[in-house]
This record gives C-alpha cells, structure tokens and sequence, in this order.
C-alpha cells in the first residue's frame, strides 16, 4: 500500500497527500471515491461541519457534543426585560431630508411646546460633583500615559538618529533625487504634523473627559451609598470595566460584577490586582441585559445585600432594557427591603431608542408624538453635537436641519 492516499485531485493534478485509512487505499475524506471502502462516509446529522464512517455513526452520535445540551445559569431568562410594548406600528421612519419642509418644522414646534410644557413640571436639575480619591487615580494615570508616550518619542528619534548617520554615505549619492522631491515632502510633512498633533491633543482631551466624567459619577455614586461594602455594585454595559476598577479600589471589601455582552480580551477584572485574598469579588457577566433576571444572581439570593447599579455609557434602549430589568426585581421580590436600592445611568446615544422598547410610551403619547415622529424625535436629538450654531433654521438640506437647541430639547425630552 502507498503512504498517501490515491484520490487525484484533478484541480492540482496530483494525488491527496493525506495518510490512508490502514488497510486501504484512500483517506478518510476520500473513502467514498475508491472502491475498495467497505464504508461510506457521512455528515453528523447534529453538525454537518464534521463527518464520520456510516458503521461509527451511532456511537459517535451518543457522545457528540452538538447534541449536548448547554445549561443555562439561573439568572438567563431570554427576553425577560424585552417588555410587551410591540406596538403594530413601525419602527422604521422615512429620513428627514425626505419629508416636506413644513412637516419637519411643524415637527420642531412641536418639540419646543412639548419641552416648554416638561420643563415646568419635570424640571432637570444639574449637579457635578467631584471625588477627590478618584481624581488623584486618574491624575497619576494621566501622567503616566504622557511620560510613556515622551519616552517612546525619545527612543524613536534615537533610533532615527542611528540610522541617519550610518546611511550617510548612501544618502550623499541619493542627494539629486532627494533634492527634488523636498518640497513634496515639507509639504506632506508639515502636514501629517499637524494632522498628528491634533489627533494627540483629542485624543489627550478624550481621555481627560472620560475621567472628569469618572469624578462626577463617582461623586454621585459617594452621596447614594458612601461606597460602603454592604453594597453590590454592578455596571451596566461597562465595556472595559475602567468605572468598576476605581470604584472597587474605593470599596475594595464589596462585590462588583461587570455586565456586558462582549467579552473583552483586555477586561479590567484579568488584572491580578482585582484577585488579592480577601478583597470582595470584580466578575464580569457576559449577558444582554435583556435575558439578565437580577433575582436569580448568587449575591442577590443571600439576601443580605442591596444593589447599587450605575452606568456610564449606556446607549439608547439599553436604558429602557436596565430600567425594566429593575423593575422587575421590584415585582418579584417578596421581601419589604428593596433589591436595588441604588440606579445611576448617565443617560447617552439617544438617537438609538426605539419605540418598542421605550419605557413610557404613555409619556410621548399623552404629548401627541406618535411611533413615526418618535424615530424622528430619536434622529433629531443628534443635533446637539453635529450641528450648526444656527438656533432658527428656516431651510432643510440633505443633512437635515442643524439647529444644537432643538437636538438639545429632543434630548431632555427622553431623559
């Protein structure tokens, strides 16, 4: 017998260079081409993506793993905080530029009576605070950030320098060419500068804003629990988990759970310093916040801890998917204490709300907007960070109507 399997593969004119099955001519993905397989090869009718010989299938079938069953832990309950508010109209709305004028700045009055109406009886009040332990965190990370970048600049130019003087001998033959193409290259150069610098400095300003967010947050977050131990204090839709790191260094004896549907490589919980003996637990669960049943949770059965929920980019309905989720911790709890006694959600990417899962669908209709002039209320509140200064737009372009107070109103309008 060869030590190759003898099926000819016609497309690269050479025989498959597998090993054959032992006493046959052929492998295992070619017994069916010879004649001599005195089996026939077959697809797992669990997974198509694997076969096996038709004499084995019944065996493999008991001890395949795409027939096992998955068990799903207590706290996954698909769609519980979906609500029922499907509503039998849509969802989808034409796109502003392609509604008549009169119709959009109809759409704006009614927008400022709706939010003039608000404003008087659910007034929004503004308060930032600080905190001055997680300033300093922040501060020192800051710092650390620009001193890493300095450094590698150092050593960058260092190594440019190396090479420049062991090529200078190639460069001097290379000087007529160079030569003529110095201008195109000032040019380019000055500009990939300053297209680096900006990028630099707003990156610098990204950063420095997510952390003076951090401050206020946790700020809030002090006056609601002082950061006590006896708290679980979970995040919603907390990414990376930035958020929980610092809060668990302020209360470094609570239980802190990360709940986010992806499952970030880098997480904030993979550091050894959130694993030290005797410190409270930072876990990550990755769930939709739709199938998430805060009951079911280990921390919650013991019953000798309240929750403290907080947020700092939850995008449009995730909201109303943490809102409800609440909620429905309240109804099932048959204790008098309250299982989440804390919920702090900065609120943000508001043109992601939908009608269906909306909260308060009572709310807008009592205010007469209907599912349609909701998406467009959802679309418009984008305004406040992409428009013009233009605060009485009287034209409609391609781009819609830029006008930062109108999207401002849309904005207040759903918080």
């Amino acid at each position: 017998l060869m030590d190759h399997c003898q099926f000819l593969l016609v497309r690269k004119n050479r025989s498959c260079r597998l090993p054959p099955v032992p006493g046959q001519l052929y492998c295992k993905s070619h017994m069916n081409s010879g004649s001599d397989s005195g089996s026939v090869m077959v697809p797992c009718p669990n997974n198509c993506g694997h076969s096996l010989l038709s004499q084995n299938l019944n065996k493999h079938l008991k001890k395949c793993k795409a027939n096992q069953v998955v068990e799903l832990p207590p706290y996954v309950k698909h769609g519980v905080n979906s609500g029922n508010n499907i509503s039998s109209q849509s969802n989808d709305a034409p796109p502003l530029f392609s509604l008549d004028e009169e119709v959009v700045l109809a759409l704006i009055k009614k927008v400022e009576e709706a939010y003039d109406s608000c404003s008087e009886n659910f007034p929004i009040l503004t308060r930032i605070l600080e905190h001055e332990t997680a300033r300093n965190f922040y501060s020192t990370k800051i710092t650390n950030n620009s001193q890493k970048k300095q450094v590698e600049a150092e050593n960058v130019n260092e190594e440019t320098i190396e090479k420049e003087t062991s090529k200078e001998f190639e460069e001097e033959k290379e000087d007529k060419k160079e030569k003529e193409k110095e201008e195109e290259k000032e040019k380019e150069g000055g500009k990939e500068e300053k297209e680096g610098k900006k990028e630099g400095e707003k990156e610098e300003k990204g950063r420095t804003k997510h952390f003076m967010q951090y401050d206020s947050l946790i700020g809030h977050l002090q006056e609601l629990t002082s950061l006590s131990n006896d708290y679980v204090y979970l995040e919603f839709g907390g990414g990376k988990g930035e958020l929980s790191g610092i809060v668990h260094q302020l209360s470094p004896y609570a239980n802190h759970i990360i709940v986010d549907r992806a499952q970030l490589r880098h997480g904030i919980e993979k550091q050894k310093i959130f694993s030290l003996s005797g410190q409270g637990k930072l876990e990550r669960l990755t769930i939709d916040i739709a199938d998430l049943h805060l009951p079911s949770l280990p921390c919650f059965q013991e019953g000798c801890k309240q929750g403290a929920i907080f947020s700092k980019h939850l995008c449009g309905a995730a909201t109303d998917l943490t809102l409800r989720c609440v909620s429905n911790s309240k109804k099932t709890n048959t204790t008098e204490e309250k299982m989440v006694s804390v919920v702090m959600i900065a609120l943000c990417c508001h043109h992601r709300c939908g009608w269906d899962s909306v909260v308060n669908q009572e709310f807008f209709t009592s205010l007469g907007f209907s599912a349609e002039e909701f998406a467009h209320l959802c679309k418009m509140s984008s305004w406040a960070v992409s428009g013009s200064s233009s605060e009485n737009p009287t034209s409609i372009t391609e781009s819609g109507i830029k006008s930062p107070v109108v999207g401002w109103k849309c904005k207040r309008l759903i918080d």
